[in-house]
């Protein structure tokens, strides 16, 4: 598993923002250290715009943690659309969907996770 590259896109809960205990960041949670690219107060669309400038190279794994970032009607078309594109550029062999169950109050990352087959990873808020 010391081998597995993990890119993580997201918000500020990518980078850190709200989590109080080590054990709960991504290089924990993964058990490997991943590529983590965030920008605070971002939708999905943000990573459509020259994605090529955040996916640098092919990755096994990409996870897509913008579930609490949903703030529009049109993130959860933005995050299906990032999803295909980022598969495209990186040749990952597992996609993730990140949804914190109620952050938004809407399903747009579950439904964006079925469309595109990714994994769904519902996160329970603490």
């Amino acid at each position: 598993m010391d081998n597995l590259s993990v890119l993580v896109l997201g918000g500020s809960v990518s980078g850190g923002g709200g989590v109080n205990h080590l054990n709960l960041t991504w290089h924990a949670l993964l058990g490997v250290q991943p590529t983590v690219r965030f920008k605070n107060a971002i939708d999905p669309s943000y990573y459509l715009h020259c994605t090529r400038r955040f996916v640098d190279r092919a990755y096994d794994v990409v996870v897509f943690d913008l579930g609490a970032n949903m703030f529009s009607s049109a993130s959860g078309d933005a995050l299906e659309a990032l999803v295909q594109r980022v598969r495209c550029l990186t040749n990952a062999t597992s996609t993730a969907v990140i949804d914190w169950h109620g952050a938004m109050h809407n399903n747009a990352s579950r439904v964006a996770a079925a469309h595109t087959n990714a994994t769904l990873l519902d996160m329970p808020r603490q």
